[in-house]
């Protein structure tokens, strides 16, 4: 059987979307650690109006001061991505070792979704996987761009601290 056949009908949709300049929407969302003081949560959302790439990373972090946590919203605007429909046929595509749960609390979970419309007005498909530990190293070019855009965002992108939920 080739490897095209295997591939799901969502991902081969939304691949031929994206290399057609869909627009598309992509979280990265890395967490983990104890509950408390030891829990990070890194959440960085790219969403591509066709012209532009938006990205809003979201930090959240133990806050000792005031607990549990406090996050903070930063928001940068980048050059449009090339090549998104390899990207997600990267991920989506096959399976890695990372994605077997170790059953370990606390542990590092890194989950990736792409949203995108085959077409005008159609619901968007939404591809999700997540990985456990870390990123694989066949994605490492993934991971370093995740990390760039998320200092970029931090260090030149406006900030915003968000209110706690409920209020406080």
């Amino acid at each position: 059987m080739n490897e095209q056949a295997k591939v799901d009908p969502a991902l081969q949709r939304a691949t031929r979307a994206l290399a057609a300049g869909a627009a598309a929407e992509i979280v990265i969302w890395d967490r983990g650690g104890s509950p408390g003081p030891s829990y990070e949560s890194n959440q960085l959302t790219t969403i591509d109006d066709g012209g532009v790439l938006h990205a809003v990373y979201l930090k959240t972090r133990y806050d000792r001061e005031n607990p549990p946590f406090r996050s903070e919203e930063h928001k940068k605007d980048f050059p449009r991505l090339r090549g998104t429909e390899r990207l997600a046929m990267a991920i989506f595509g096959r399976s890695y070792a990372e994605e077997t749960d170790p059953r370990i609390g606390g542990v590092t979970k890194i989950t990736i979704t792409i949203r995108v419309a085959a077409a005008p007005g159609a619901p968007p498909d939404e591809l999700t996987k997540t990985f456990y530990q870390k990123f694989p190293s066949e994605l490492g070019s993934l991971d370093t761009r995740f990390r760039e855009m998320t200092r970029v965002c931090e260090q030149e992108g406006s900030h915003a601290v968000l209110p706690r939920q409920g209020g406080s």
